[in-house]
């Protein structure tokens, strides 16, 4: 049995602070791939679009797939939101339905 504060991978036993580490570094990467497919505007901005197919002309990084018999919901994290946000000067545009 594994003592408490250990855990077990396909490279054996790592320490809980290792494990802690590996798995921002992970997040961390996945984090950076996902904003590097992401294409953004001159202006700074960026359009995602949700739909079975990806659109034509969208690029991977701004499509992500739903399923119209599966239900879906979103989630907007923000990593150190500026001033704007807790003034509520700034938010999200609302999602919109394009043909």
């Amino acid at each position: 049995m594994n003592a408490p504060n250990t855990l077990t991978s396909d490279r054996g036993l790592l320490g809980f602070e290792q494990s802690a580490k590996l798995t921002r570094f992970i997040a961390a990467r996945s984090v950076l791939a996902a904003l590097a497919a992401i294409f953004f505007s001159a202006g700074g901005t960026t359009t995602v679009y949700f739909s079975l197919t990806q659109p034509t002309g969208i690029k991977r990084g701004n499509w992500i797939q739903t399923d119209p018999k599966k239900g879906w919901f979103t989630i907007l994290r923000l990593y150190s939101p500026l001033e704007p946000f807790f003034t509520k000067e700034w938010r999200p545009s609302e999602i919109k339905l394009v043909q």
